[in-house]
């Protein structure tokens, strides 16, 4: 029977590593959006689907200040960096700058409701009874130093009021200029010059993160002498974090590697006990692995984190099982009876309580709860199935410094003239639980979930700075049962607004 299961979790663990060779050859769908980590609106469906669409439009979008002392050797450095990018196709072809066709697109659409538009001082005016204002405004235009008039305008709109609603739409307030087209700001003797970028692949995609940041590295590497680039946007952000949570992922898997070959060949003395615990790790995170991109679709970068915090508690599965050896219990199947009640114990404890992530409101926990669960029971099963039938390690004797400081232990928590000393180490332990306990604090800002770039967050800034762009954190989100009802209760809002 026992075989039986063993070589059925083979043929599971098999097509396990089927399943992620198959996907890993395109490339491992890393996610790195932070916001996957946090709890989904369930009291309105309508605001979250709100926040969803802004929250994926700004994603995709991407803004550069280039600067240089020479305004002609700004403007083309903008130039050539929108064609490389748009060539490479990271970037789409259209832009969110108004040039002038956008202009007239949007007098066409709203010039044929004209007789029902009217701008705020225009409208306050009339109703204070003040219509000759508006007279002499038109004949001023008409007839004033300068003015100019279409006469198929006139004929249509003889008090001028619609081309007066279009110059009072709102504009988000900036030190922008259009310069020949292109956004330009000048200080401190430097033209800055403005790129905005769409960009057409997923920010959030690890691998379109990396070829977008290496062309446009590439791109920087290749202009002139004096030109200098500030960026804003999320592509930019999530691949910096995506690139240090590797890293860490990467530099804490490798630490603990490291420190279980250590322990296991210091106290084994044989590469036998060494080789099936990292095949009991290395099958724990293969499963894992596996469940995840099967269920999602993707890992998330915190789930790979959590992955690598893994390492310690499933080699404790194997490292109990072959502590059995310096007994004199000879058999494999005697080595795993005498552990199996603790094993079992261990393991069902940190799986349900990994599996507890799950019940929390954040999405991006459940993956994690997957994640840590799955690899947790891989491991375990790895070791009750397949250990007894690879385990050949005969009976052996602990080193001499090992088993005394093991006899040492056992004898100060075991013997009653040690009785003082365990509780006056309770006591210190207390305290400092108390204490640690005094000085915890609630923390619920997801920003300090983030370790931003230092380098992305100064640039951001100086670009908010330069341009004069604001904060935009708030909304409202104006809801009816007709579109006619929308338009209305949001007129009603800006009145309340700016009131």
């Amino acid at each position: 029977m026992r075989k039986t299961l063993a070589l059925i979790w083979l043929v599971l663990v098999v097509a396990a590593g089927v399943h992620v060779a198959t996907i890993v050859r395109a490339g491992l769908p890393l996610e790195t959006d932070i916001m996957a980590l946090l709890p989904r609106e369930e009291r309105d469906p309508a605001v979250q689907a709100a926040k969803d669409r802004i929250a994926e439009t700004l994603a995709r979008r991407v803004v550069v200040l280039v600067g240089h002392a020479e305004r002609d050797v700004a403007r083309a450095e903008a130039t050539e960096l929108r064609r490389r990018l748009t060539e490479a196709g990271l970037v789409k072809t259209e832009t969110d700058v108004p040039g002038p066709e956008a202009i007239k697109r949007l007098g066409a659409a709203y010039f044929p409701y004209r007789a029902g538009l009217l701008a705020d001082n225009d409208r306050a005016a009339l109703e204070h009874g003040e219509g000759q204002s508006l007279v002499t405004r038109a004949l001023s235009q008409l007839f004033g130093f300068g003015g100019f008039v279409d006469s198929r305008l006139l004929a249509r709109d003889p008090f001028l009021l619609f081309p007066a609603f279009l110059t009072g739409l709102p504009v988000p307030a900036n030190r922008l200029t259009i310069d020949e087209g292109m956004p330009t700001v000048i200080e401190d003797g430097t033209h800055w010059v403005l790129v905005s970028l769409i960009l057409t692949g997923e920010p959030y995609a690890l691998e379109f993160q990396n070829r977008f940041v290496s062309a446009f590295d590439a791109a920087l590497a290749d202009a002139p002498s004096g030109v200098t680039a500030k960026r804003l946007g999320a592509v930019f952000f999530a691949q910096a974090g995506a690139s240090r949570a590797i890293s860490e992922s990467s530099r804490i898997g490798l630490v603990s590697l490291a420190g279980i070959v250590l322990l296991v060949v210091l106290t084994f003395r044989s590469t036998r006990p060494l080789l099936l615990s990292l095949l009991a790790i290395g099958t724990g995170f293969l499963v894992a692995l596996s469940a995840c991109l099967a269920l999602f679709g993707s890992l998330h970068v915190a789930a790979q984190l959590f992955g690598a915090s893994l390492i310690g508690i499933a080699v404790d599965y194997a490292l109990l099982y072959f502590g059995q050896i310096f007994t004199n219990r000879t058999r494999p199947a005697d080595r795993l009876a005498q552990v199996m009640p603790g094993l079992s114990l261990g393991a069902a404890c940190a799986i349900v309580g990994y599996s507890a992530l799950a019940l929390s409101p954040f999405p991006g926990l459940k993956q994690v709860a997957l994640f840590s669960a799955v690899g947790l029971l891989g491991s375990f099963l790895t070791v009750v199935l397949w250990f007894p039938l690879l385990d050949r390690a005969p009976a052996s004797h602990l080193n001499r410094p090992i088993a005394a400081a093991a006899r040492g232990l056992w004898r100060f928590w075991d013997e009653a003239r040690f009785g003082r000393g365990r509780i006056a180490l309770v006591l210190v332990l207390a305290g400092l639980g108390a204490i640690g306990l005094a000085r915890l604090e609630p923390d619920d800002d997801v920003r300090r979930q983030q370790g931003l770039s230092p380098t992305l967050v100064a640039e951001q800034a100086e670009i908010q700075r330069l341009a004069g762009f604001g904060q935009l954190t708030q909304f409202f989100l104006v809801e009816g049962d007709s579109e006619q009802q929308v338009l209305e209760r949001e007129e009603a809002l800006s009145a309340r607004l700016s009131g």
